[in-house]
């Protein structure tokens, strides 16, 4: 947090604290074969996050490979914390190729060039996303 938080701060132009920007959405641990009760855990946040940005068209996630491949639930964390992210007003909701690769494109660019976020993604691996990977950005963004 002692890098994360002077970012914030600077885009936001608010003081930062762990209780305002980390909130941990109510958790059950989960009987999956899958995911352990901590990664079950981050897609709750994800979860919880998407529902909150977009009251009218929620999603329960179970995955981080489909679930997450149209970069919409990126973007809702993303303005979550950051509210003055422009970059993603315009992202197109669908699973055709070009609407993926739009979105993957704006999320890449916003983490990079407007929050300078160093991360590892790169639209491919949003656009055709592996668990491990896709657990990792997550971790990398809570």
């Amino acid at each position: 947090y002692k890098t994360v938080f002077p970012v914030l701060e600077k885009i936001t132009g608010e003081k930062v604290s762990g209780e305002k920007y980390v909130p941990i959405p109510s958790y059950t641990p989960s009987t999956s074969n899958i995911y352990s009760d901590s990664e079950m855990m981050l897609l709750k946040w994800l979860e919880y996050h998407y529902n909150v940005n977009n009251p009218f068209t929620r999603r329960d996630l179970l995955n981080f490979e489909d679930d997450l491949q149209d970069s919409l639930v990126f973007a809702a964390v993303i303005r979550s914390y950051c509210k003055n992210v422009k970059n993603l007003a315009s992202l197109k909701p669908g699973k055709a190729l070009e609407d993926l690769k739009y979105n993957a494109n704006k999320i890449v660019i916003t983490l990079k060039n407007e929050l300078l976020l160093r991360t590892h993604i790169v639209e491919e691996d949003i656009i055709n996303p592996h668990a491990r990977e896709m657990v990792i950005f997550c971790t990398q963004l809570y």
